[in-house]
């Protein structure tokens, strides 16, 4: 609190001594002076007096010793020591001080430079006391994997249910654990596996039962860990005190299974709990008001007294340090609402412009609701290891990093200790979600304080330009979180240069790339803008507004260093390198139509539902819709994705039929389902495949015929029916759809692209889509759920329906054996069915002709193995039960029309749009 000015106090101190070998003995005085003192001392951040022996030839009373730093206090001592008193440094970075020891006649001179650690108090907060249970039993277990692994300290063993039977309900897993002599347990934390090692048994419902010495088993509470692969924390209130038994029942978990890594119990520790009462809150985030300096001084631990002093000094900022955050719904809860299975909005949402360093972190919290018990704190090192340059796997070097390194923690109320150990900074996040959509009554703001966190900031609407740029200036991490209204995104602030083994490479991220649509600097304000204009595009598009789903969660992009672009579980990712492209936004709007197409596309990944609008063959390509409305929106001039030729190439593949009329190439798809054809589960899936013997995709107009027997029927299959299958295109298997909505939304139904996507959402409810209709399920929707693992559990209720269909009949919906991967075609047709119904005319021509009814097997590469099993009779039912609507008929020219409809920018677009900055 104040310099200490007296050399008797300084030397109660604890004191370190240092000296400089004494030379005067050595050194004739009319020689030239010397001065003999260490040129650099490190030391932490504790009060402390420093004793050093000046050496030399002159007497210590002719040398004048000065400190540049009013936090070392000097004093002389006797015969040749010098004391330096140096204050605590309460400061959230080291500091230095320069001492110089120079003669009265100024001719010679040393100097001595002190540094400082920065406030390394935390350290000093008492560790909450660890309880070990005296026993543990399970009521099932897979092998050797029981419930001891949870107590063995080591997070890469895991406790797993038996295999056999699964948990439920009725059939929960039962985890016992007992204590002997103790005296309280205040909390205890489940661990989950680690997410690297997937979700399996990760819990979902759980009942907490406890009991007392003397007392009977009692149930403490019921909770929901969502299945999530964050550790989750249960505080009993008070704590429980001298308990014997505390026991979990697992009701639900991922995969019906239970599994854990570790079971923490513990008591929070008392120590120092009465100094905490000089704070205001229970944050920590201000000091009462009838504090004083000697209150402050009377303290004893060190972490209080430097956030005391910090405070009463008012040299303690409480911007980004103490906020508030909201409750989100989970990203998986999204997912799962819009049928997008796997693909994730922001995992990283609660951004809190706080940049942690190895050591020891305190974080306070208050507000977390009884029923969740914890939220977790993630910490992401984007950038996580050194750029160099790596070997690949053509022997060539190139400059890469790592992929984000993510930390979890368990945050609870009341005062939070984690160690962080990475080399490498890390941003942090409050993920505070639960598994549905959060009422505030229940899910109020919490508050959290990072008392000794480092100010790295982030970017948003409400800085301006100006702020922005100098906060990307002095960012001590080498990334910044930028927030909008929808997107989240991180990227680099400075970034650097990079060079190794002969190759080099820059990017110097958002304080040079990020500029405005006139190419001028600081379009901060404009990129974030242009980012949610991109997702609120989307949105439209997808029928999100029209429909009431627009998140208050935002999507994420970030900067990677390991590959050019991708979409993985943070978000969408561009290479480092990339960021001159991607930060500009006179480059996004009006240069680079391909940077538009490649977040679109990565983001509509994130909108993909999976399979009833992405089935094996379109996990590349339904996503693009997305892209192709984006671009347009952006006002560039182009048909398709720009640089390729998805349109003419679509065409002359599926209409024009130029690549196939020789009738010699060979599909490896078809090749690969032959070589797979006794794996099948029915017989005519079998011999489906047995036909494609040769593998040649045929001329579309070639009707020579054969005959094909299934199951005692004969089937005329023409050449025709053999030819190139919309299944088998890349890229350009994206124009049928396109053209599809560009004819239906102007000639049929404006909203034709919100309505079908919301009907393909709300298929699986409990009485299908009524988007399209309103009698019930639909068949080809009982179809597509029952193959997509029998989701419902429709099953029985459709063969009770449709018992004489050739999908009971001949065995092709056989409940033990559907997927999404065993067979696309009831995706396909259910598709098709819809867009006809929402359009009031029959599609099936139209479908036809773009390659969507060969009679043919597929065996399909798209991030797994899918098949593709459409057999004459699926085809002659489908095609029975579309005319069973009476919807209208195509002629020929409007088939023709729709297949060669004009861009959007031709009719809806074609004007860069205004983005504000």
């Amino acid at each position: 609190m104040k310099k200490i000015n007296n050399i008797l106090v300084a030397l109660g101190l604890a004191t370190v001594l240092f000296s400089a070998t004494p030379v005067n003995a050595q050194v004739d005085a009319s020689v030239a002076p010397v001065i003999v003192v260490p040129h650099s001392q490190s030391i932490d951040y504790n009060e402390r007096t420093l004793c050093y022996t000046v050496g030399g030839n002159l007497e210590l009373n002719d040398i004048e010793i000065t400190s540049n730093a009013d936090w070392v206090t000097i004093f002389k001592g006797s015969n040749r020591e010098v004391y330096l008193h140096v204050d605590a440094n309460y400061n959230f970075s080291s500091r230095t001080a320069k001492i110089t020891f120079v003669n009265a006649e100024q001719t010679v001179s040393q100097i001595l430079t002190i540094v400082q650690a920065e406030d390394g108090s935390a350290a000093d907060i008492p560790k909450d006391d660890e309880i070990t249970p005296s026993s543990a039993s399970d009521n099932t277990h897979q092998g050797s994997s029981d419930i001891s692994l949870t107590l063995d300290g080591n997070l890469s063993t895991i406790y797993h249910s038996n295999w056999s039977g699964g948990v439920s309900a009725s059939n929960p897993a039962i985890l016992t654990y007992n204590f002997t002599n103790v005296e309280r347990i205040d909390y205890v934390t489940y661990v989950p596996r680690s997410s690297s090692s997937g979700t399996n048994g990760n819990f979902g419902e759980v009942e907490v039962y406890y009991t007392l010495k003397g007392g009977t088993s009692t149930l403490y509470g019921t909770y929901n860990f969502n299945q999530s692969s964050s550790p989750s924390t249960i505080t009993f209130d008070g704590g429980l005190l001298n308990p014997t038994q505390v026991v979990f029942k697992v009701k639900s978990g991922a995969g019906t299974f239970a599994s854990c890594a570790e079971m923490q119990f513990r008591a929070v520790s008392n120590d120092a709990k009465h100094e905490f009462a000089i704070f205001a809150d229970d944050v920590y985030s201000e000091l009462r008001p009838d504090v004083t300096a000697a209150s402050i001084d009377s303290l004893s631990n060190p972490f209080i007294k430097s956030l005391a002093t910090k405070m009463f000094n008012n040299e303690y900022s409480t911007k980004y340090r103490v906020a508030e955050y909201s409750c989100y719904s989970s990203p998986e809860y999204l997912s799962d609402l819009w049928n997008a299975p796997g693909k994730y909005y922001d995992h990283c949402e609660g951004v809190t412009g706080i940049n942690i360093k190895k050591g020891t972190h305190a974080i306070a919290v208050s507000g977390i609701p009884a029923a969740m018990g914890s939220v977790s704190l993630r910490v992401v090192a984007w950038y996580s290891q050194e750029i160099k340059a790596e070997k690949n796997g053509e022997g060539k070097y190139e400059l890469k990093g790592g992929g984000p390194a993510v930390y979890e923690f368990t945050l609870r109320n009341g005062l939070n200790t984690i160690e962080y150990t990475s080399d490498f900074d890390g941003l942090a996040y409050i993920c505070y979600n639960i598994y549905g959509q959060p009422d505030k009554t229940k899910y109020p703001d919490i508050k959290v304080h990072f008392i000794n966190g480092e100010v790295n900031g982030y970017l948003n609407k409400s800085l301006s330009n100006n702020e922005m740029y100098q906060l990307c200036r002095v960012a001590p991490n080498r990334c910044i979180d930028v927030v909008g209204d929808k997107v989240h995104s991180v990227w680099e602030a400075k970034g650097e240069a990079v060079s190794d083994q002969g190759l080099s490479a820059k990017a110097y991220g958002l304080y040079q790339h990020c500029k405005t649509s006139s190419n001028a600097t600081k379009g901060f304000t404009q990129y974030i803008n242009l980012l949610d204009s991109l997702i609120a595009w989307e949105h439209r598009f997808l029928g999100f507004e029209k429909y009431g789903r627009v998140p208050a969660n935002h999507t994420m992009a970030y900067v990677n260093y390991t590959y050019y672009m991708f979409q993985g579980y943070y978000g969408v990712s561009f290479v480092w390198t990339q960021q001159e492209r991607v930060l500009n936004c006179r480059t996004l709007m009006y240069n680079d139509g391909d940077a538009i197409w490649g977040l679109s596309h990565e983001w509509g990944h994130q909108h993909q539902m999976q399979p009833y609008f992405c089935w094996g063959s379109l996990g590349e390509v339904s996503n693009n819709m997305n892209s192709y409305y984006n671009v347009q929106a952006m006002g560039y001039k182009v048909g398709g994705k720009p640089g390729d030729r998805y349109w003419e190439t679509g065409r002359e593949k599926m209409l024009d039929d130029s690549p196939y009329s020789g009738g010699t190439t060979v599909s490896s798809a078809r090749h690969l389902a032959y070589n797979a054809r006794n794996n099948f589960h029915c017989d005519d899936y079998k011999k489906l495949a047995g036909f494609m013997t040769d593998s040649i995709i045929h001329p579309a107009n070639d009707n020579t015929a054969a005959t094909w027997n299934f199951g005692g029927t004969n089937y005329t299959i023409t050449n025709r029916m053999l030819g190139i299958s919309h299944s088998e295109l890349g890229g350009e298997a994206l124009t049928p759809f396109v053209m599809l909505y560009l004819y239906a939304s102007r000639n049929w139904r404006a909203d034709f692209s919100q309505d079908l996507y919301e009907s393909l959402r709300r298929m699986d409810n409990e009485g299908g889509s009524d988007i399209e209709k309103t009698d019930g399920v639909d068949k080809y929707e009982y179809i597509a759920s029952i193959q997509n693992s029998n989701k419902g559990s429709r099953y029985s209720e459709f063969r009770s329906k449709y018992p004489s269909s050739c999908w009971i009949t001949r065995n092709y919906l056989n409940s033990g054996n559907v997927s999404k991967n065993t067979n696309t075609v009831p995706f396909i047709f259910n598709f098709i069915r819809k867009c006809s119904r929402l359009t009031g005319y029959n599609l099936v021509p139209y479908f036809e002709q773009w390659g969507f009814f060969r009679t043919i097997a597929l065996q399909i590469g798209d991030y797994g193995t899918y098949y593709h099993l459409m057999t004459p009779q699926m085809v002659q039912e489908f095609k029975e039960d579309m005319n069973a609507l009476g919807l209208n008929t195509l002629d020929e020219a409007t088939i023709s029309e729709m297949s060669n409809c004009k861009d959007m920018y031709e009719v809806e677009f074609g004007v860069t749009p205004t983005i504000p900055n």
